[in-house]
């Protein structure tokens, strides 16, 4: 048994062909870039949209006193607006897999797959070693994004049942990731280390937000990590502020970067890819 927030059917960002994506609910760092801020939390937690809210009062029949509506699961379950919305759901592997299943058809045809992801998959590691190892069994091709900050025993136990690995690279500096991140920078190398020496399929997602992993002494110790890792692909990942509008229903403070233009991520990915030729 473990617990998700989303299963995303159709992706096709998030490994090779066309994929369903598991979302892990619970994540060990604070990113405050986060594009799935509900996914921080292993909690089942509360989405509030007003703007949905058609005053049935309904929520008000169920809501335990003293308590806020918005942060109530017991008001969500009987919001019929979706004004109120449950986000964390109890599965057990099996039904996870059953829902994968239903698009093997496309998987077989597109090269695709299952893909975990969160939050951070590791943060649940039995659960999502039985869901890969279920998805194996059926020959589905199975990927895991992650931040790297699991602990290294999971990552190799995983690697018996994990074809790719999507491995987050965030910000190449040791005190602007415990700042921003949460966690220390050197776990994640450490782990993405051994996963190369061992033979893993690696891929890894490089974030971007102008000012921040372009700086200099940044940028260099990234394309420097680019270097040790001789063909290795990677993407990079810009920063969009979507993950605001989830902020917000969840009453989190709003969190702004800049955001990257096209000219600006394609220069940043000249700048890496020249740090490999």
């Amino acid at each position: 048994m473990g617990k998700i927030f989303d299963i995303q059917h159709f992706s096709t960002g998030d490994g090779p062909g066309i994929r369903t994506t598991v979302f892990f609910k619970g994540c060990p760092l604070h990113c405050l870039w986060c594009h799935n801020p509900e996914s921080q939390s292993v909690d089942t937690q509360v989405f509030y949209t007003p703007s949905k809210c058609m005053g049935c009062r309904s929520c008000e029949k169920v809501c335990p006193p003293g308590k806020d509506i918005r942060h109530s699961i017991e008001c969500a379950q009987v919001c019929p607006t979706g004004c109120l919305e449950a986000v964390g759901k109890d599965m057990t592997a099996q039904e996870v897999l059953d829902e994968v299943l239903k698009d093997k058809t496309f998987y077989d045809n597109s090269g695709g797959g299952v893909t975990l992801s969160g939050g951070e998959p590791l943060y649940q590691p039995d659960f999502a070693f039985d869901i890969l190892a279920k998805a194996k069994q059926e020959g589905v091709h199975t990927a895991i994004e992650t931040s790297g900050c699991g602990k290294m025993s999971d990552y190799i136990k995983l690697i018996t049942v994990t074809d790719l690995f999507l491995w987050d690279i965030k910000v190449m500096d040791e005190k602007r990731y415990q700042q921003l991140v949460g966690g220390t920078l050197q776990r994640v190398l450490d782990n993405l280390r051994t996963l190369h020496r061992l033979g893993a399929s690696l891929r890894l997602r490089i974030m971007y937000i102008p000012g921040l992993q372009d700086q200099p002494e940044i940028l260099s110790a990234t394309q420097a990590l680019l270097k040790e890792l001789p063909g290795v692909p990677y993407d990079v990942i810009p920063y969009h502020p979507y993950g605001n509008s989830k902020r917000e229903k969840l009453d989190m403070e709003q969190i702004v970067f800049p955001v990257p233009n096209d000219d600006q991520v394609a220069e940043f990915y000249r700048k890496l890819q020249f740090a490999n030729s």
